[in-house]
């Protein structure tokens, strides 16, 4: 066994405890509290310790955040229904086979009808928005085998329990003050948030290289731009579709060059091409989508409709942002829950003085004696910290406290190639220590940098005890 197999090893261990100190917290909880509102809240937060981490996809209207998320669980997912209920979540959990089911107000349940015949098409005509709370897809996406995606475009997010977020914002020359608007009193850490910028692609109708200064300006701001609508194409393009597209690469570069100039040229030019198959494509793709899939047939003539997916899934770079819900989101599942379900009893304590001011108070002791014997509750709180500029550390340390955070391997916490020396790596970590220790020593260090100090020193510390473990 490799050190980096024990590292991943000991992480595992680390998440099970995690989820039994939790999980008796709850117990605990619900022998203080035993019915009413109070209990069901409890009873919530304990069935959360077993589930995937939640991740909701939140952003202003006309952003883009429902195609993002038919592009992340691989389903294009429409709903029909009378106005009103847009407004309700959908969420996307883990199934063998596709199933719909309506979860009402009052925690009652009832399947709902749906066509697979274009997607996935959900039938909710006969829902009454005021009763609805969310709707619940099952679907056999390996990502949601890991997390819960919650659909919550337009929705007050506060009002959802989640653990994390990515939040879809139009462009990229949107700021950060922006966020603010998407969910009443939202505030996104840097921790717990995944901020994306999903419109890119339209700045593509005004110059060649306009998305790529699109990329390296929300990368300045901190955000990934993703297609969101060529990920959903990679799983949605149709057999008319990809005819249309061919058809169009026919016409030769110049002529494509010319009706491709704008979208309504596009669809309003005479040509020997269904101008509603035309129009039906540009809502598929996108003119962005639409000009790099024409060029690419042009170049390649021979290339499948398959091929033309994969082409797609990569231009619009959904793959990066999976990448990073498994980095941020999924590495620190045991972490995140853990931390919603504390803050949830938290509150049900605050609710329960009230009615019961003993009680409420053997609920806070509770909650404390589980929180300091939950490292990973301070490592998220020192994070939010340091990436929001609260510590007096730079962008560099940030970053090695991301990594060493982050559930990988040893050599990776480290930010070393996996093939580094248990001698090196010893080396680095002892230098670390000595390092973070004498940071935390500094007369002039505040109090919150002193506790950050000794955080990572103690973590840094687990890591060479792995270190010294003989090899299985």
């Amino acid at each position: 066994m490799t050190k980096d197999a024990i590292s991943n090893d000991a992480i595992t261990n680390d998440a099970g405890t995690s989820r039994t100190l939790t999980a008796a917290l709850c117990d605990e909880a619900l022998q203080l509290v035993t019915g009413g509102a109070l209990a069901q809240q409890l009873q919530s937060l304990r069935r959360r310790v077993d589930e995937p981490v939640r991740l909701a996809v939140v952003g202003p209207a006309g952003a883009g955040a429902s195609t993002l998320v038919n592009a992340l669980v691989g389903a294009r997912v429409s709903a029909t229904a009378p106005g009103g209920v847009s407004s309700v979540a959908l969420w996307f959990r883990f199934a063998a086979e596709p199933t719909v089911a309506v979860v009402r107000r009052d925690g009652s349940t009832a399947p709902l009808p749906f066509d697979r015949s274009d997607g996935l098409r959900i039938d909710l005509e006969a829902i009454d928005p005021a009763i609805v709370q969310r709707i619940d897809v099952g679907w056999p996406s390996p990502l949601l085998q890991r997390v819960t995606v919650v659909d919550a475009v337009e929705l007050d997010s506060t009002s959802i329990a989640v653990d994390a977020h990515v939040v879809v914002l139009p462009d990229p020359s949107t700021g950060r003050h922006a966020l603010s608007r998407v969910g009443a009193g939202l505030t996104p850490s840097p921790v717990t948030t995944i901020t994306v910028v999903t419109r890119a692609d339209d700045v593509g109708n005004a110059a060649p290289d306009a998305l790529e200064q699109a990329v390296v300006l929300s990368a300045a701001r901190g955000a990934l731009v993703v297609c969101g609508l060529l990920g959903e194409a990679a799983i949605s393009l149709s057999a008319v579709d990809v005819d249309t597209v061919r058809a169009v690469a026919a016409l030769g570069p110049d002529a494509t060059a010319s009706v491709l100039r704008t979208a309504d040229r596009f669809v309003t030019t005479d040509l020997d091409i269904d101008a509603a198959a035309r129009t039906a494509l540009l809502a598929r793709l996108g003119l962005h989508g639409t000009r790099r899939s024409v060029a690419l047939l042009q170049q390649q003539p021979s290339l499948s409709a398959a091929d033309l997916r994969s082409a797609m899934r990569s231009w619009s770079r959904i793959d990066t942002l999976v990448a990073q819900i498994e980095q941020r989101v999924v590495a620190r599942s045991s972490a995140l829950r853990a931390a919603s379900v504390v803050n949830g009893i938290r509150r049900v304590a605050h609710d329960l003085i009230a009615v019961d001011d003993r009680r409420a108070h053997e609920l806070e002791r509770a909650v404390s004696r589980t929180t300091a014997s939950l490292p990973e509750l301070d490592q998220l709180r020192i994070l939010h910290l340091a990436s929001t500029g609260q510590l007096p550390i730079s962008e560099g340390d940030v970053a090695d406290l991301e990594l060493l955070w982050s559930g990988a391997g040893v050599a990776e916490r480290l930010g070393l190639p996996v093939t580094t020396s248990p001698s090196t790596l010893r080396a680095m970590v002892l230098a670390a220590i000595a390092r973070w220790r004498e940071r935390g020593d500094d007369m002039f260090a505040t109090p919150d940098l002193r506790d950050a100090c000794d955080t990572v020193v103690r973590s840094y510390e687990g890591i060479f005890q792995e270190l010294d473990r003989p090899e299985v």
